[in-house]
């Protein structure tokens, strides 16, 4: 609230000062109203695991249409799950998940066997060198294909080739590959502008440090998730799936445990979507606009596909 003049003697001063006093408030309430519908607008508006999965899927099936109108195999990956897409963030909180899948290393193992059975890789090894690059071509397009370039919010530049199968798929569902690249890798790159000062927040800090004495209740010493995190695959290495997977188990279940007990989970992700709407409502106001309407009209092409799929 914004403080008042000081007031003078007699009942105007009185009654003036009062009602600067009440417009101040109501100026803050308005304001907090607005940028908590923001947020909400935000969040709404962002597909969820099982919508991105649905547009991933289709991209892979418009690619195979694709190649194979250029003459060439392609393989498509069974469709994944919204579990197996699921990764901690920056701390892990949803004790289901980690009671069943600790970090996911079961699953990114059982992704790395898929990968060495994939049909486009082996199909890829059995060519010739010529016939590699025919193929390598049709899917992301030669040495004469254009590109385009997006300038990521915390500097440095991103580009894609804009010819082959790749970009033809990823046309059908966006359309304009310079307007979609450029809107999603703006906002994608948003978090390295926020993610800073959600650090340096007094809530969030006090909310690790709980989080940090709760572990430590439990015979876990770590700072904060990100160590516990980067110190995971050396506490694997070596073991066989089943002993990693008690691992990880153990050790995602005492986060996810104490991520609800610090409130350390919510904390983190009411921070990021307020600080997410403030980008959305100015500078990249525009990027999150367009990305989340191309978004929208993607997911509505791919269930398109995906029904079409299914009725030939």
């Amino acid at each position: 609230m914004r403080g008042t003049r000081s007031a003078g003697a007699g009942l105007v001063a009185v009654v003036t000062a009062l009602a600067v006093t009440v417009t101040g408030c109501a100026r803050t309430a308005e304001s907090h109203d607005t940028r908590q519908r923001r947020t909400e607008q935000v969040a709404r508006t962002e597909l969820d695991d099982a919508q991105r999965a649905t547009v991933a899927h289709a991209r892979e099936l418009l690619t195979q249409r694709c190649m194979k109108d250029r003459g060439f195999p392609y393989g498509v990956a069974e469709r994944l799950k919204a579990d197996e897409l699921r990764t901690p963030g920056y701390v892990l909180d949803d004790e289901r998940w980690a009671r069943t899948y600790g970090y996911g290393g079961g699953l990114e193992r059982e992704r790395e066997r898929a990968r060495k059975k994939d049909p486009n890789i082996a199909h890829y090894r059995k060519l010739s060198r010529e016939g590699r690059l025919r193929w390598s071509n049709a899917l992301f397009g030669g040495p004469e294909s254009g590109t385009v370039e997006a300038r990521a919010p915390g500097g440095g530049t991103v580009s894609m080739a804009t010819g082959g199968c790749n970009a033809e798929a990823l046309r059908a569902l966006y359309g304009d590959l310079g307007t979609w690249f450029t809107a999603d890798k703006t906002v994608a790159g948003i978090g390295s502008l926020y993610e800073p000062r959600i650090k340096r927040n007094k809530r969030f800090t006090a909310a690790v440090d709980a989080w940090s004495s709760c572990m430590r209740d439990k015979g876990h010493r770590f700072a904060d998730p990100t160590t516990l995190h980067e110190r995971v695959p050396g506490l694997t290495h070596g073991l066989s799936d089943r002993r990693a997977h008690a691992v990880e188990v153990r050790l995602a279940t005492a986060e996810a445990e104490c991520a609800h007990h610090s409130r350390l989970g919510a904390v983190a992700r009411a921070l990021e979507r307020t600080y997410r709407a403030e980008y959305a409502a100015g500078r990249y106001r525009e990027a999150f606009e367009t990305r989340t309407r191309l978004q929208r009209e993607a997911l509505a092409k791919a269930r398109d596909v995906l029904a079409e799929r299914d009725h030939t």
